[in-house]
């Protein structure tokens, strides 16, 4: 049946060749359930504990089929629409592949979306920052510029964002109707602010671009409405807590050089685990808790939904949370109340790559600050002496490029593509245009060695001091604390 939905002009190799290739997504998805691990040589073993080694196996494999010359990336280095086209081809195999997996997906017709009026504000700063980030709009107005609000193509980032996102947010969906003090949201959300380091890419910028694409999401999917008052506000204190303390290493550094935090955690989402409990050394001071008034149930069960999600983006874990998503492919709304937690899961983890989806100019300069994060740790593993992956690797800066490119096609564009079973809007789709305008953009970088030497030098020049200051975790957060446990 699979050989049936090609309809294509190839040979009977290279529609076998087509075939293959997705029988082997199907397995590995079913496989990474643990629904289906069946014994055979054509089927991948490797438990992957860092998605680099993911990614470096497909290319492995397209690698080998190139050099069969049963595989072939189309395409031409001069020319935008050519460009384009190679785009498009190289994101055919991926959509058809969605195809077959939303094919018991239910049609529904797109009503218009029903959102919440903006809530208004005697304060002029509160104003002013409704005026300036619309972040809550109607589909009919959405735009590329819903999910391309300038973090830092703006001249001079402005850490005050977190802040005003975070004020803005958590008081129109619960701290205004639960009474809850504005001195206690503010104490929350500065101390959640300092808690955050300078450090390249994991900062409290991040966290703003976060926590305002998962509110564009959850708004503009079918799981808007859902979530109690007290529950969307336990998502968005996820969303602004969910690297807290980030200190630019990675779980495999920490692993590698036994670090307490690896001790504390069993090797297991090291980082994660820190970032909750961080968060939770400041939620749970009296000063802050804006959950104060939630009974002793109601608390577990929003703690237990922020620890989810903030565990939720360990990237070790993307496959298996998108395989549970994909399997369960038929998208009610009882399916939705039901499974509300995993929905969830996948927007923190869209909005988290979220800079991977907005224009070419702000996705550069997030890219920039990401891979001299990486480079900065590949320095210190080389110094204590590690092996570590060329991911990391300075002196392997010259095939960044190409890991870029595989990994907006292999995991960004796919987690998008999974959430259109739930858009009610047109969300997603802007999201994916913009995914495939960077991954083209790069495509054309990659093909010219004139521009791929210049834009591999401009990721390494003009570095600001402060993105080499090294940062480690805040062990103080261990200390027994006289913490409020109990409302």
């Amino acid at each position: 049946s699979i050989g049936d939905y090609y309809n294509l002009n190839t040979s009977p190799r290279e529609k076998n060749i087509c075939i293959v290739n997705n029988l082997e997504k199907i397995l590995n998805i079913l496989k990474e359930d643990n629904l289906f691990s069946p014994d055979l040589k054509t089927i991948n073993k490797k438990n992957y504990n860092h998605i680099y080694g993911y990614m470096m196996d497909i290319k492995k494999i397209k690698q080998r089929l190139i050099h069969k010359g049963t595989y072939k990336e189309e395409g031409t280095v001069e020319g935008t629409e050519e460009c384009k086209e190679e785009c498009a081809e190289e994101f055919k195999e991926e959509s058809e592949t969605e195809s077959m997996i939303e094919s018991l997906s239910e049609v529904r017709s797109k009503g218009k979306l029903d959102l919440q009026s903006k809530a208004s504000s005697k304060k002029g700063e509160h104003k002013s920052f409704i005026s300036n980030f619309d972040i809550n709009m109607h589909p009919e107005e959405l735009d590329i510029d819903i999910c391309n609000t300038k973090f830092l193509n703006t001249g001079a980032p402005n850490e005050d964002i977190f802040i005003h996102i975070g004020k803005y947010l958590l008081h129109k969906y619960y701290t205004a109707s639960e009474n809850i003090p504005n001195e206690t949201l503010y104490s929350l959300l500065y101390e959640m602010k300092r808690g955050y380091n300078n450090v390249p890419y994991h900062n409290c910028i991040h966290a703003a671009m976060v926590t305002q694409h998962c509110n564009i999401l959850i708004n503009n999917l079918d799981t808007a409405n859902i979530l109690r008052d007290n529950e969307m506000a336990a998502f968005l204190v996820a969303a602004l807590g969910h690297d807290i303390g980030h200190f630019g290493r990675t779980n495999i550094f920490l692993k590698n050089c036994s670090n307490f935090l690896s001790v504390i955690y069993n090797d297991k989402s090291i980082l994660e685990n820190y970032h909750c409990s961080f968060l939770f050394h400041i939620l749970l001071k009296e000063e802050n808790n804006i959950f104060k008034k939630e009974d002793s149930k109601s608390l577990l069960n929003l703690r237990q939904q922020i620890i989810e999600l903030i565990l939720a983006t360990d990237m070790s874990k993307h496959i298996k949370i998108l395989a549970q998503f994909r399997i369960k492919s038929i998208k009610t709304k009882s399916y939705i109340e039901k499974n509300i937690i995993l929905c969830l899961k996948m927007i923190i983890k869209a909005a988290d790559l979220s800079h991977n989806c907005v224009d070419w100019g702000e996705h550069y300069l997030w890219v920039k600050r990401l891979v001299n994060e990486f480079y900065y740790e590949g320095d210190e593993q080389l110094e204590r002496g590690y092996q570590i992956n060329p991911l990391f690797d300075r002196n392997s800066h010259n095939n960044f490029i190409q890991i870029q490119r595989t990994f907006l096609k292999e995991l960004v564009y796919p987690l998008i593509t999974s959430l259109k079973t739930l858009d009610r809007s047109t969300i997603t789709q802007v999201m994916m245009d913009k995914v495939k305008r960077n991954y083209s953009k790069w495509t054309k970088i990659e093909k010219s060695d004139t521009r791929k030497k210049k834009y591999l030098s401009e990721l390494l020049n003009n570095i600001p001091d402060s993105w080499k200051t090294p940062y480690k975790p805040n062990l103080t957060i261990y200390q027994l604390q006289k913490c409020k446990y109990n409302s």
